[in-house]
């Protein structure tokens, strides 16, 4: 298990943790407390609910991987997503990421004089990206 440890706990940010099992690399973060800490804590609860199944066999080891089984560049692909969507690197306000989402679609959809279905697939894909990570 990898944890990004932040070394003022009770600064404001979001925490992420990201272990190998059966080799397959999963992630979870969570970004929606305000201070590191308590998304930390936050993240903790989750890993020990979705444990608790496997362990009472109401959820496989296959299925808790598959909820959890991220890419190894997935921080890479937030932040070219972010930067797509013209948000700053740090934002993780879910409000604000489809409000921006909505803007560009009006822009960017194939039926717009500035739209193509190549910008309007990309930013579908950003925004999913992002709202998996916060939700």
């Amino acid at each position: 298990v990898r944890l990004k440890e932040e070394i003022f706990p009770m600064k404001k940010g979001g925490a992420e943790v990201f272990w190998w099992i059966n080799g397959s690399r999963c992630y979870y973060s969570y970004a929606r407390q305000g201070k590191y800490v308590d998304n930390l804590q936050i993240i903790g609860k989750v890993i020990d609910i979705e444990v608790e199944k496997i362990l009472k066999k109401t959820k496989s080891i296959e299925e808790f991987i598959i909820e959890f089984r991220e890419d190894e560049d997935i921080v890479d692909k937030r932040k070219e997503a972010r930067k797509f969507l013209g948000l700053e690197p740090s934002e993780h306000n879910l409000e604000i990421i489809d409000k921006k989402y909505k803007q560009m679609a009006k822009e960017l959809h194939p039926d717009m004089t500035n739209g193509s279905t190549e910008k309007f697939k990309k930013l579908n894909e950003a925004h999913k990206l992002l709202k998996k990570e916060l939700e």
